[in-house]
């Protein structure tokens, strides 16, 4: 798919330079279309009716998780949905049989979904304790001895982002996860700021569970999946209807994952539009995608060093996403996103972006955050680094 052409999928365009996708992404008109042909030709419940209705959405979302496995690998049965990353990551934390004197380990540089279920897991004494790996650099680097260090045979869950959302830093997942495996513990893989932005499979990678949001890839809010591996029992804290095949007055019987998985109707309308959304990222090509948001990426890392902006994060586009997090120096970060705004109309982002230890580590109240998706191009990169080049100016 020609990259310029796919911009007119996106009407919002037309009106502003919009450099947020890592908050979330934008959604196009053929995702926008299938979620309505929900409401308009087949609005029914699913899983619980014979009739045309009934059965056409119930064949549309089933469809999804078939489309899952072709795009991140494994099988179907090894997706179900939720709202988003983060209750995918809770349902993990709440899910697990917790061994007794049990610990996680997690990072620095995690977003708070990936933290808070884990110390507040700490905090009940459900488990032992919250062990945190430190990058050994700025720019978000690890050393596979400092996990090997803090993983032990107690250590019952690793769990760890594939991509900061601050930095746009990638880790080893691969390499980290072998080592967990080795010492017999689980993987955790927090794939938001992975899915749809660069070739990603989770059987390949080895994880045991991967978390993500639709939202992040074009597909329609409150819509977000949770890969488990099925290499090991696991069942979903949530019970109610939807997920049972047979219940009495003293026993009950789940369906097979995933259905049994599930509790509750769900988000119909946005699982079939992240049907679509996968369908569209499909045709784009999610290889073509991180060439592209490198390829912006140090369009806008050459910027705004020439701004004279702190920049976070590795300056080789190599090891980056399209995430590009700065400071000016003298300008509070909501101040610079505000200002971006008023003079250029660029949309930007401004704050923690919840992720309140790394910006400690880094030494920074909060940041301004620049992020590309494959929509963008050089134009847009020239306004905000244009605008950036006199905001740095004012102060």
């Amino acid at each position: 798919m020609d990259f310029e052409k796919a911009r007119a999928d996106f009407p919002i365009l037309k009106s502003v330079v919009y450099l947020d996708s890592a908050a979330t992404s934008l959604t196009p008109e053929p995702v926008l279309a299938k979620t309505l042909e929900y409401y308009r030709e087949y609005r029914a419940n699913i899983h619980r009716g014979a009739h045309r209705l009934a059965e056409r959405a119930t064949n549309e979302y089933e469809e999804v998780y078939d489309k899952l496995a072709r795009f991140f690998g494994g099988s179907a049965k090894d997706y179900f949905h939720t709202k988003n990353a983060t209750e995918a990551i809770n349902l993990v934390a709440l899910g697990l049989d917790w061994k007794k004197g049990a610990n996680v380990v997690t990072t620095a540089i995690e977003h708070h979904s990936n933290f808070l279920p884990w110390m507040r897991l700490a905090e009940r004494s459900v488990i032992e304790e919250l062990r945190v790996v430190k990058p050994i650099s700025a720019v978000g680097s690890f050393s596979l001895d400092d996990f090997a260090s803090t993983i032990d045979s107690k250590t019952q869950l690793v769990a760890i982002t594939g991509a900061s959302n601050v930095l746009g830093n990638r880790l080893p997942v691969q390499q980290i996860t072998k080592l967990a495996h080795e010492r017999g513990a689980l993987v955790l893989l927090d794939a938001a700021q992975m899915a749809g932005h660069f070739p990603t499979d989770f059987a390949s990678l080895g994880v045991d569970f991967a978390a993500f949001s639709g939202h992040k890839m074009l597909a329609p809010t409150g819509t977000g999946v949770l890969y488990h591996s099925g290499k090991f029992k696991f069942q979903s804290p949530m019970l109610g209807g939807g997920m049972v095949r047979a219940v009495s007055l003293d026993n009950y019987e789940l369906m097979p994952a995933p259905a049994g998985e599930e509790a509750g109707t769900p988000n119909i309308s946005g699982v079939i539009g992240m049907g679509a959304a996968l369908d569209y990222l499909t045709k784009v090509g999610v290889a073509g995608i991180e060439e592209r948001e490198r390829k912006l990426a140090g369009s806008m890392l050459a910027g705004l060093c020439d701004a004279g902006a702190q920049v976070y994060g590795p300056l080789d586009v190599s090891q980056k996403t399209g995430v590009v997090s700065f400071n000016l120096k003298g300008i509070e970060a909501h101040k610079v996103a505000l200002m971006a705004d008023e003079l250029s109309r660029v949309c930007i982002r401004s704050g923690h972006h919840c992720a309140m230890p790394l910006h400690a580590l880094l030494g920074a109240k909060g940041s301004a955050r620049a992020s590309a998706h494959f929509y963008n191009n050089e134009a847009d990169v020239k306004t905000f680094v244009e605008a950036i080049g006199k905001i740095a100016q004012i102060a």
